[in-house]
């Protein structure tokens, strides 16, 4: 099917380069359905009725919403790559359970009941679509290629998912400033404060009762499996009860949610977004340690992930990280030679340096342009 629309792509292109079908949407269409059968580009008009025949209802082009009728709100994920993805998956996990279980919230209005995403390629929409397809919420799921503007207008609820250099490039496309008025705009970008996105969104002069509310927020990767720590920064002036609820409420499907002030929020970059990464590490090396020894490769890793929740599991129930070497070790045993050998690594100084030099970038990103 992919050679079919490329071909269609390349020979219907005088058809469709009319601001309606441009050829990317014609490849990312037709991948995203993943249609079997391929009309030959006889006229604009005969295209656009194989495409109602094929049943497209999910991947909206630049002038075509595909909406879905029903209560509650529509949330939005702008440039929705691997962060974006997460988020999603991790909610739609949550709805899909709650719907099993029969169970009902009594805060109804805080559920999206539509989705809407916008990719800059094909291959971003496929990826989507991958990853999302098997749950019933896909199905309310429009993805726009290329126009994260028409996605905003869509969203009553909208997320900045772009790296940390590029929020330019989106807050100041034509009608961008307009499609956000009035709306909650939660941007998960590492380095970029809420001064940085109001400068690059509106101008000085610009009325309050047109601009967008601007929540900054840190998830992180492990949103996917609903295992993430969300830091939020609290708002000067706050957000309304309505706003913040809505806040918690996405984040909160994702995993766990901590309000922070802004201006620790770089240091959050690090120690909730970057440390699952130097978590891994550390997994790494000490399963390493088993499979050297001849441990199964398998078995040796998930005891060391294992490990890895049960001590965290007790830091959060209270316990100090002191506390909990402790309570495994005793003298002259081989939990108190262990801890021997990592601290003349000096390991817990080399995490600390690791953590204040990883701030440091995060302090810098803000700061690149696109």
């Amino acid at each position: 099917m992919l050679q079919h629309s490329r071909s269609l792509s390349r020979r219907g292109l005088q058809y469709f380069n009319t601001g309606i079908y441009t050829s990317a949407t014609v490849i990312s269409r037709a991948e995203i359905a993943g249609e079997k059968t391929w009309y030959p580009p006889r006229t604009h008009q005969s295209f656009k009725r194989a495409y109602t025949a094929s049943k497209i209802t999910r991947m909206a082009s630049s002038n075509t919403i595909s909406s879905v009728k029903g209560d509650g709100y529509t949330l939005g994920v702008l440039a929705c790559g691997t962060m974006g993805n997460a988020i999603l998956s991790g909610i739609f996990q949550s709805l899909n359970e709650q719907n099993k279980l029969h169970q009902s919230s009594s805060d109804r209005q805080l559920i999206p009941s539509r989705f809407v995403a916008s990719v800059r390629r094909p291959e971003g929409a496929q990826k989507i679509k991958s990853e999302l397809r098997h749950y019933p919420q896909f199905e309310k799921l429009s993805i726009y290629q290329n126009d994260n503007t028409s996605a905003a207008k869509e969203a009553d609820v909208v997320i900045l998912a772009c790296a940390p250099n590029k929020p330019a490039s989106i807050l100041q496309a034509p009608g961008m400033k307009e499609a956000l008025s009035g709306k909650l705009l939660i941007h998960i970008l590492a380095g970029v404060s809420v001064k940085d996105v109001q400068e690059q969104l509106h101008d000085t002069t610009a009325p309050e009762t047109s601009q967008c509310t601007i929540v900054r927020t840190l998830p992180n990767a492990a949103a996917a499996v609903r295992q993430s720590c969300t830091v939020v920064a609290t708002s000067d002036p706050l957000l309304t009860p309505e706003h913040d609820a809505i806040v918690k409420w996405i984040f909160s499907q994702v995993g766990r949610v901590i309000y922070l002030p802004e201006a620790q929020m770089n240091i959050a970059a690090v120690l909730a977004g970057a440390t699952p990464a130097m978590m891994a590490t550390l997994i790494d090396g000490i399963a390493q340690g088993g499979i050297e020894l001849g441990s199964p490769m398998r078995e040796s890793y998930e005891m060391a992930a294992q490990a890895m929740i049960a001590a965290g599991t007790l830091v959060l129930q209270g316990a100090h990280p002191a506390q909990v070497r402790d309570g495994c070790s005793c003298p002259g045993g081989c939990t108190a030679k262990s801890l021997a050998v990592i601290e003349e690594g000096a390991v817990k100084g080399t995490l600390a340096k690791a953590v204040r030099e990883g701030v440091g970038v995060a302090e810098k990103l803000g700061a690149k342009s696109d």
